[in-house]
């Protein structure tokens, strides 16, 4: 027998690598080529099958210790052997510009595109004592506007667990960025379906922010005045009952832009201004209640 010598040996490692070269250009050239996705049925399937290895056990694979898991249903874990409905991760990248397509996590639905399609994603936790139970509490969802194909408007929707009503949307943010609270179709830049408690100063009054400042004239006032008309309704969202005004009725001095929400400033405003006046005509009348009481006085006398 042949005994290789340190030159055989050298001459056999450059041909290996020329080959192993070779292969990898032919790869390359081809087009069709393309890396296949190892499922869990080829780990799986062991000797004989085709498979990797037919000791993986439950999960697909498993690496680092206890650390990351990959179960048969496709639920990844990372610091639990045991996923369900998402992931514990931390993810390092450089930072992504304001306005700009580049994302550091994207997550995305593949399904033909249509209105209010999108991707969503859901925070929750345990719901029973045993820990045996896990549910979402609340889910943020990116979605489609409108139907027309290549049309990239999209909605950012904010949903809760409501008791025993299951999922219910709670806030919207369009793509012109108007926000809605209790409702899926806001008119202004903060549109709330419902009654509002504001505990602190809720609306800005400031000289700073005003121009063009008059006195309201006493004719305005008194014709507002005239033309408002005082109702009662039960509001749609809640069903309770209320008194006030419709936005569409008031008089233009106290109209909003769009005609979909009042100001009370502006209400007390007019009132203020026509009791103001009505006191004005009482002192006077008063006054005259006065003299004519001592013009009496005098013509007994």
């Amino acid at each position: 027998m042949k005994h290789w010598g340190q030159t055989d040996r050298q001459a056999f490692l450059v041909l290996a690598k020329l080959l192993f070269l070779a292969v990898l250009i032919g790869l390359w050239a081809q087009p069709q080529f393309a890396w296949a996705q190892v499922t869990c049925a080829d780990l799986q399937g062991g000797a004989g099958t085709g498979g990797v290895d037919a000791q993986v056990g439950v999960g697909c694979w498993a690496t680092n210790g206890e650390h990351i898991y990959n179960t048969n249903p496709g639920n990844v874990g990372i610091g639990t052997s045991n996923p369900v409905y998402g992931t514990r991760m931390s993810i390092a990248s450089p930072s992504s510009p304001i306005n700009d397509d580049v994302h550091n996590v994207m997550v995305y639905t593949t399904d033909p595109q249509a209105a209010d399609r999108g991707a969503t994603l859901a925070l929750g936790g345990m719901i029973n004592n045993a820990g045996t139970s896990v549910w979402d509490f609340a889910t943020i969802s990116g979605r489609k506007e409108g139907s027309t194909d290549g049309q990239r408007a999209g909605y950012l929707q904010f949903s809760t667990q409501r008791p025993g009503n299951g999922e219910v949307e709670a806030m919207r943010i369009t793509s012109s960025g108007n926000v809605g609270i209790g409702t899926a179709n806001p008119q202004a830049k903060l549109h709330v379906a419902g009654p509002v408690i504001c505990d602190g100063g809720c609306t800005s009054s400031s000289r700073a922010l005003k121009d063009h400042i008059r006195e309201l004239a006493l004719e305005d006032a008194l014709a507002a005045l005239q033309d408002l008309q005082p109702t009662q309704f039960i509001y749609k969202s809640t069903g309770e009952q209320g008194v006030g005004f419709v936005a569409e009725e008031v008089p233009v001095l106290v109209a909003k832009r769009g005609r979909k929400g009042l100001d009370a400033m502006d209400m007390v405003a007019v009132l203020t201004k026509v009791v103001q006046h009505q006191q004005k005509v009482l002192a006077a009348q008063q006054q005259e209640l006065v003299a004519l009481k001592a013009s009496l006085s005098n013509t007994k006398k």
